[in-house]
């Protein structure tokens, strides 16, 4: 077993599963849900297409959803660790911040955020749903209800 090569992510980060990067490129594609058992890496998944959208549309950013603070924070570090991108270019967005922050932090190329602010700050006019290339919704069984997601 080798490990991924690809611009966006660092080498030797990445152990190379097939079935991750068939999923990936499924999510390349088309709007797709994947539903694997916890452990096989949906987070692995999630990079490797936010790596192509990288490579692909340099000019857009990407948004990967969380719908808990801690898990944000978990997935931010993940992408810290495994994207081949200047940190400042990763951010990390909650309720923690304050607007003026969060103004600022939208314009980064990767943010990874949860629902709630997400929806607030589009809301706002913070972000231009044009200018992103991907959103990626983690725990996505939860949007049910008057969920944010």
């Amino acid at each position: 077993m080798g490990f991924i090569e690809h611009p966006f992510i660092k080498p030797n980060s990445v152990e190379c599963r097939e079935y991750q990067t068939d999923l990936s490129r499924v999510c390349m594609e088309k709007d797709t849900l994947v539903v694997i058992p916890t452990g096989l890496g949906k987070t692995v998944i999630a990079s490797l297409v936010i790596a192509d959208h990288l490579k692909n549309q340099p000019d857009k950013r990407c948004i990967l959803l969380a719908p808990t603070r801690p898990l944000t924070h978990q997935h931010h570090q993940f992408l810290l660790h495994h994207l081949n991108i200047h940190h400042g270019e990763v951010e990390c967005i909650t309720g923690e911040d304050d607007v003026d922050t969060r103004r600022l932090k939208w314009w980064k190329r990767v943010i990874c955020a949860t629902p709630q602010i997400t929806r607030s700050d589009i809301e706002r006019g913070f972000i231009d749903l044009k200018e992103t290339a991907v959103v990626i919704y983690d725990e996505a069984h939860r949007a049910v209800g008057n969920h944010p997601y």
